[in-house]
């Protein structure tokens, strides 16, 4: 099974535990959407016309891009490659970047499932780690998805940060299937 993973390497902030590539200032946003534009063109050929099952946009934070840039680039994956006819189309998001609306727009652009950054249910452990959400935008968030019409949805947890217990994990994990 062929996939095609972008990485978006725009950030609003760093967070402290973060090791991925990623730049805070979001000025050439439109110059790196032409540039992921032309790179998806040039490597057309690279899968020799295997089906490409899975797009997944990650990072960074994918969702400081608009609806019409993401649709932009998953329409230069679908212009360039052979993709299947029922692709599994990911977006990781920030809870913070959701609006009401915000879902719908990635779904009409074919987006069928969003990976959210929770990290945490703990307002104290996010502001630990550098988030610029709390679990009010978190579970904000997840209802928008599903009113919205995305059902496919994971919600990124951490764990291991100093100080936290098994009992703390287990809370987060409550939390986040009490969305199912």
């Amino acid at each position: 099974m062929a996939g095609i993973y972008i990485h978006i390497p725009f950030c609003k902030c760093f967070c402290n535990y973060c090791d991925f590539y990623s730049i805070t200032d979001s000025s050439e946003t439109e110059s790196f959407i032409r540039a992921v534009l032309l790179e998806t063109a040039m490597q057309a050929r690279y899968l020799d016309g295997e089906t490409v099952e899975t797009i997944y946009l990650g990072g960074g934070t994918p969702s400081m891009l608009t609806a019409g840039q993401t649709g932009q680039i998953i329409s230069a994956v679908r212009n360039n490659f052979a993709v299947s006819d029922d692709p599994e189309i990911t977006v990781e998001i920030n809870p913070d970047d959701v609006y009401e609306g915000y879902f719908a727009e990635l779904a009409s652009i074919g987006v069928n499932r969003v990976s959210l950054g929770v990290q945490s249910w703990n307002d104290k452990r996010l502001k630990y780690l550098g988030r610029r959400h709390d679990a009010r935008q978190s579970a904000k968030a997840l209802q928008l998805a599903f009113k919205e019409g995305i059902v496919n949805v994971s919600a990124d947890l951490i764990y291991g940060v100093p100080g936290m217990t098994t009992g703390d994990l287990k809370n987060d994990l409550e939390e986040t299937f009490a969305f199912r």
